[in-house]
């Protein structure tokens, strides 16, 4: 199983975090694969903050390239190949 990453971007972007005192987690598809023992190219990259507002976030994102937020329900900043986002919180009303 190659778990190996090298991504200097994500890489990057995991350490501004970090200094800045949050937290970056790589989630979603990739990781998914690579535990599943897939070892091909890697299309995203989808990263979870926490411990950084949004405001916070994004002016992190903002030095390392354009940053298009999207999403309604939650945002979710994209950098080329690199999606970032903060944990959400889900409040339910009523049964189900």
């Amino acid at each position: 199983m190659n778990l190996r990453f090298d991504h200097a971007r994500v890489l990057d972007i995991s350490r501004a975090v970090k200094a800045a005192g949050g937290r970056a987690y790589l989630v979603g598809g990739l990781v998914r694969d690579r535990l599943l023992g897939a070892n091909g190219e890697a299309r995203d990259y989808d990263l979870e903050v926490f411990g950084l507002d949004g405001a916070a976030l994004r002016a992190i994102l903002t030095r390392f390239g354009r940053v298009n937020a999207v999403g309604e329900a939650f945002t979710v900043y994209k950098i080329g190949d690199i999606d970032v986002s903060i944990p959400r919180r889900d409040s339910k009303t009523g049964t189900g």
